[in-house]
């Protein structure tokens, strides 16, 4: 297992993992995968010059992500996913944690995510890397039905 930071160069890299995540776990997330699908290199290249981008590898196969985007002074977690065969091995734990560490080190003093309410197994996991909940929910953008429910984790200086 290895934790990589990618670059803009790693565009191909990015799009794969992030196309099997939205095909594996659409309700996860608030894109589609027929609408990245479309997206062109340029903005998987963007993608990466907007956000920390990191990959969990194992046997030189991308198996996890996570990034960390500054958003109004605020590193928010985003797209993280672990492939099916990779969950329970703690590669979805150390990528989110590659995140964390590089939000640290930039100085900022807290990561914020959301998690959709009924995923459980989601919300234990940021739990265990010690997020908290805020009480702070929202409507889920794909089915305003169920919530996102915001969590933080405040960071050392």
């Amino acid at each position: 297992m290895n934790i990589v930071a990618i670059t803009e160069d790693d565009w191909a890299a990015l799009r794969e993992i992030r196309l099997a995540a939205l095909a594996d776990a659409p309700r996860a997330f608030g894109s589609t995968v027929d609408r990245e699908r479309a997206f062109g290199e340029e903005r998987w290249r963007e993608w990466t010059r907007r956000a920390q981008v990191f990959l969990g590898v194992v046997d030189g196969v991308p198996k996890a992500i996570a990034a960390g985007m500054l958003e109004a002074g605020e590193v928010q977690l985003i797209s993280v996913w672990a492939a099916p065969g990779a969950r329970g091995t703690g590669l979805a734990s150390a990528t989110i944690s590659a995140v964390i560490d590089w939000a640290c080190a930039e100085g900022h003093p807290r990561v914020r995510t959301w998690v959709v309410e009924d995923n459980p197994t989601a919300a234990r996991l940021y739990e265990r890397l010690g997020f908290q909940t805020t009480g702070t929910r929202m409507p889920y953008p794909n089915d305003p039905t169920i919530d996102k429910i915001e969590l933080i984790r405040k960071l050392s200086p």
